[in-house]
């Protein structure tokens, strides 16, 4: 590939990411927005069903996040190869050559791994909401 086709691969390949973190955010506003909206308490059942299915979404996630991190930073790191010594594409390849995403699997972690505690720890006390009634 030439340069050009590998910069256009490297935009192409923010789609994904961008579709994940979309995915995230959509799945955790609804998520708690429903738990919070229902008048009821959950029973125990629920929880362990919500929380597992939602468990399965953030490694599913998880996983296409970090994967599409690796390949974006792999196209990246051969834009810089396919790039030295092309007098194309100067000030993208410059910008380029001091980008990385070689930190976004410790960071997209970090935020799955923090957002599952928030979620299952307001799972568990949803009980405490004082809206709430016990299920008949």
């Amino acid at each position: 590939m030439n340069t050009h086709e590998l910069i256009q691969q490297f935009i192409a390949s923010g789609g994904p990411i961008d579709t994940g973190w979309n995915m995230f955010i959509f799945v955790h506003i609804t998520l708690v927005g429903g738990i919070y909206a229902m008048k009821r308490k959950m029973t125990w059942l629920e929880r362990f069903c919500v929380t597992l299915f939602y468990s399965i979404f953030g490694w599913i996630n998880w996983s296409g996040l970090t994967a599409s991190y690796k390949l974006y930073n792999a196209i990246l790191t051969d834009i810089r190869l396919a790039g030295k010594g092309s007098s194309l594409y100067t000030t993208t390849l410059d910008f380029l050559a001091t980008h990385s995403t070689a930190d976004r699997t410790a960071i997209v972690t970090a935020v799955h791994i923090s957002a599952w505690i928030l979620v299952v720890l307001f799972i568990i006390t949803e009980d405490h909401m004082p809206h709430k009634k016990v299920p008949v």
